[in-house]
């Protein structure tokens, strides 16, 4: 097996013991976030000037042809 194979199969095993411990225990599933908070994910895009330009150059272009396609 290939290693997202067997990340998707153990994300999905986790998952549902997770759903089965919950339903087992109603009153974990509320008090769980507040004893170990999660860890947030932040993902930042880097914007190169060149690259916006580019598409700001192609936006323009096809304004341009749209306006002379239309009017």
């Amino acid at each position: 097996m290939r290693k997202k194979e067997r990340a998707a199969i153990a994300a999905v095993v986790h998952h549902m013991a997770c759903r089965q411990q919950e339903a087992e225990e109603p009153g974990a599933a509320e008090a769980a976030p507040a004893e170990a908070p999660q860890a947030q994910v932040v993902v930042q895009t880097v914007q190169h000037p060149w690259a916006l330009s580019g598409r700001q150059g192609q936006m323009q272009m096809r304004t341009m042809m749209q306006m002379k396609a239309f009017h």
